[in-house]
């Protein structure tokens, strides 16, 4: 036999979800005058491919017979990146003092065959919290491909109030024995607090009562307290007054 077989190709289209070509995917309708008996892609029976293959590769196909005798055609590939990105999310804590996150910051180690190409969180290149937001926040990344493949998942975001109020106090008062207990809300001249909601103390307590053995100025301490447990202080001049 010296007759060499004819050989056929198809182009092919290849998903990179499944990657692996075999000769037969390409053989368009080989023949041989007596019997075929191998076909070989690029001088094996089979090629796996990869995202450096991309976007189109021409392959040879190479077909024999019993006796030795082949003839060869050459066949595209054109390849398609079908693979979405593999999401892995974390967990994180956002402190008020630096409100605003990027999808990296959320972003656990994703990953994808070809590369990522984009990043989003909650649909936005970034997002940032306000005292509305204190405790826990659900928030989506989404990683996309360069092929727009996605995939997302979900992180928790625990924000919390890192920021003290700004203590005001009065700088003198005057406190008769008479009425000798002043609250501590009777110092406070202007505190305010990132979050809005305060609370005062006067050296410790909701207030002080004054005797005798204060008499004359004294100098005494306002604790502005916010929601979070964060605290300023400033101090004021009361003085005492025996009427």
């Amino acid at each position: 036999d010296d007759i060499a077989p004819n050989a056929v190709c198809q182009n092919l289209t290849v998903n990179l979800g499944a990657p692996t070509v075999a000769a037969a995917d390409i053989d368009g309708g080989s023949t041989d005058n007596c019997t075929i008996t191998t076909l070989l892609i690029d001088g094996a029976p089979s090629q796996t491919y990869s995202c450096a293959d991309m976007p189109s590769k021409v392959v040879t196909l190479r077909v024999e017979d019993g006796a030795g005798n082949f003839d060869e055609c050459p066949a595209t590939l054109t390849f398609v990146d079908d693979v979405p990105p593999v999401t892995v999310c974390q967990n994180i804590t956002v402190p008020l003092s630096a409100p605003t996150i990027t999808p990296a910051s959320v972003d656990g180690g994703s990953t994808d065959n070809c590369g990522i190409t984009s990043r989003l969180i909650n649909g936005a290149a970034s997002r940032t919290f306000t005292c509305a937001h204190l405790g826990d926040q659900t928030v989506t990344l989404r990683v996309t491909d360069g092929a727009g493949n996605f995939n997302e998942c979900a992180a928790t975001v625990t924000v919390v109030d890192d920021i003290p109020p700004t203590a005001g106090c009065r700088g003198s008062v005057t406190v008769n024995l008479s009425s000798p207990t002043m609250s501590a809300n009777a110092l406070n001249l202007g505190s305010s607090d990132n979050c809005g909601t305060v609370s005062y103390q006067i050296e410790g307590a909701a207030s002080k009562t004054f005797t005798c053995a204060d008499l004359g100025p004294n100098t005494v301490t306002l604790t502005v307290l916010d929601g979070a447990g964060n605290t300023d202080t400033c101090d004021s001049t009361v003085t005492v007054v025996d009427n």
